[in-house]
């Protein structure tokens, strides 16, 4: 959808100036007092808001998104019935209503296109620090660090500006980084899991689903019934029947298996389609890693994402040649990550039909 929506008035001009100065300050003062350094922080918010840019300009006049869709449909949509009035009413909730949300509210205090999108970057950016800091250890020096975030230019473009993508990447970012310290940490990890609930409720889900399974695994391994764990047990149990009734709308487990077909016969004669009757194990891979070189598109931006996505296998088989399966499951925020990983690979390579949405959502 094109939207001609810039607007470069002084005002708004004013307003990205100061967003821009408050997200420097930020970073710095985050990087400072988790990194003992002012330009880490720094440099990995520049460098995705040179992202961000690209996002605007592309997404604006070559249509790669419909972020301009997000800003423009957001009062018609939460002002004429098609979406709850409420941000907690999950009986019609969908996974666009906190976009709407947002979106409506920055523009009721007088805040422009470009200002959200540069709102919307510094959570991504956010994110993505946090990200890069709890991959960041003495095993992986800061030079890999750094190169893994700039060989994967569709994961900083996704995630950039206006979009669930862009959004999603500050709670998931956070999320990984307390999982470094994951007992001391476990009721911020329940709360942040809610939050990605309201962005993207299926993915909320699959991360509740995943910390029961890890406290049934714990309890039976280690016989202990600590209060903490059935506490954290019951309530993430709570919240999955909650989700699983009112979000995700399905009342019977056999409706899941009929949604899984229903999705995978979708969009067969589209571009980028992956086929329905594909072996689970090779949907899987084409997933994560095509399009590939062997895949002849004749399409420069293709082309880049099988690149791309060459890249991502070599990390792939660096990460499992040089994994310590030894010490692997000895820490439990390696069993619950262990967990997680298992079920979303299943979950997201099953119900995705095309190459097109595994591109953007993949590196959640």
């Amino acid at each position: 959808m094109y939207h001609n929506i810039f607007e470069f008035t002084l005002t708004d001009f004013i307003s990205s100036i100061i967003i821009i100065f408050i997200s420097i300050y930020i970073f710095v003062g985050i990087s400072k007092k988790f990194r003992n350094n002012y330009y880490e922080g720094l440099l990995i918010y520049s460098y995705h808001s040179i992202w961000g840019i690209i996002f605007l300009i592309l997404s604006q006049y070559y249509g790669f998104s419909d972020s301009s869709g997000w800003f423009t449909n957001s009062y018609v949509k939460l002002h004429y019935g098609e979406l709850p009035k409420s941000i907690f009413d999950f009986s019609n909730y969908t996974q666009n209503y906190l976009l709407y949300v947002l979106n409506l509210s920055l523009t009721l205090i007088g805040l422009k296109y470009l200002s959200i999108n540069l709102i919307f970057n510094f959570f991504s950016s956010l994110g993505l620090f946090f990200f890069y800091m709890s991959i960041n250890n003495k095993n992986i020096p800061n030079f890999y660090s750094l190169s893994l975030l700039i060989l994967l230019p569709s994961f900083m473009f996704w995630t950039s500006g206006i979009s669930k993508d862009c959004l999603i990447l500050f709670p998931i970012g956070i999320l990984i980084f307390w999982c470094n310290n994951f007992e001391k940490n476990l009721l911020k990890i329940f709360l942040i899991s809610g939050l990605i609930v309201l962005i993207r409720p299926y993915f909320g889900f699959l991360i509740y689903l995943s910390l029961i399974s890890f406290f049934l695994i714990d309890i039976f391994i280690n016989l202990k019934f600590r209060i903490s764990n059935i506490f954290f047990l019951i309530l993430t149990g709570s919240f999955i029947i909650v989700i699983f009734n009112f979000v995700m709308g399905m009342q019977e487990i056999t409706n899941i298996f009929s949604y899984v077909k229903l999705i995978q016969s979708q969009y067969r004669e589209a571009f980028l389609a992956i086929p329905s009757d594909q072996n689970p194990l090779i949907r899987i891979f084409s997933y994560y890693f095509r399009p590939t070189l062997f895949d002849i598109y004749y399409n420069l931006y293709i082309s880049i994402i099988s690149i791309e996505n060459l890249f991502l296998i070599l990390i792939i088989i660096f990460l499992v040649l040089n994994l310590n399966y030894k010490k692997l499951l000895s820490k439990k925020e390696n069993i619950f990550l262990s967990i997680l990983i298992i079920i979303t690979v299943i979950f997201f390579s099953q119900l995705t039909n095309n190459y097109g949405t595994a591109l953007r959502q993949k590196w959640m």
